[in-house]
């Protein structure tokens, strides 16, 4: 299967997300500030942009045989991406997001489909091939956390249409049980965040079939807190 095209194709349509987000903001929105603790729609667009920069860095770095920078600790990671972007301005982060994303797809377009299988070139990938790191920067991240400000501020049935459209693309990129089952429990996740049990438990199910290896992380996860009580 050739993924190269798709992935790039799905890094742009993540990126016009992200502009159809911005554009459905009202003024009280983009006007809003955030913390370190509840990031406004702007801290969203910076962290988004901020992972697509590292890994397009991380890229470039790993094939000319350079040290790549790692995430060791998530949580240092996302605050200092937010120290250094949350005074910026909404155009500031707009362009940076712009030079994220172009970065990032032509690190993607330099890549060999033989590279994107390749499960060693960054040390963090945990025998997993390199494509899922780039789908995971360049759309489901991203997606995911626009998905997620719209099931904070109240807005549940965009979030579901959004989460809908993520799946139904994710799907499409690789049929192999292991990955479809990291779709499937990605979905359990959010609609167990959405606060909706039973699709939650239905995707949790099937995910747990196809892929057995998340069980364990399954009972710990807290994103499933709200369910794991439940006869799953």
């Amino acid at each position: 299967m050739d993924r190269k095209p798709r992935l790039i194709e799905l890094n742009a349509k993540a990126y016009t997300e992200e502009h159809t987000f911005i554009a459905g903001l009202s003024g009280e929105e983009r006007a809003a500030s955030g913390s370190l603790q509840r990031w406004c729609a702007k801290d969203v667009i910076a962290h988004n942009a901020s992972w697509k920069n590292r890994l397009a860095e991380n890229l470039l770095a790993a094939t000319q045989g350079k040290l790549t920078q790692s995430a060791e600790d998530y949580n240092h990671d996302n605050a200092e991406f937010y120290k250094i972007h949350c005074q910026k301005t909404w155009e500031e982060v707009l362009v940076f997001a712009n030079q994220a994303y172009l970065a990032l797809q032509d690190q993607i377009g330099a890549l060999s489909e033989a590279t994107l299988e390749d499960t060693n070139l960054l040390p963090w990938q945990e025998g997993r091939p390199l494509w899922r790191l780039v789908i995971g920067n360049g759309y489901t991240h991203p997606v995911t956390h626009i998905i997620e400000y719209h099931r904070d501020h109240g807005r549940p049935a965009d979030a579901t249409q959004i989460l809908a459209e993520m799946v139904r693309h994710c799907q499409t990129i690789d049929d192999s049980p292991d990955w479809q089952g990291v779709v499937q429990y990605n979905l359990a996740c959010q609609y167990a965040l959405l606060g909706q049990p039973e699709p939650a438990i239905q995707a949790l199910r099937q995910a747990l079939q196809l892929n057995p290896e998340l069980l364990e992380w399954s009972k710990q996860d807290p994103d499933l807190d709200s369910i794991r009580a439940l006869n799953v």
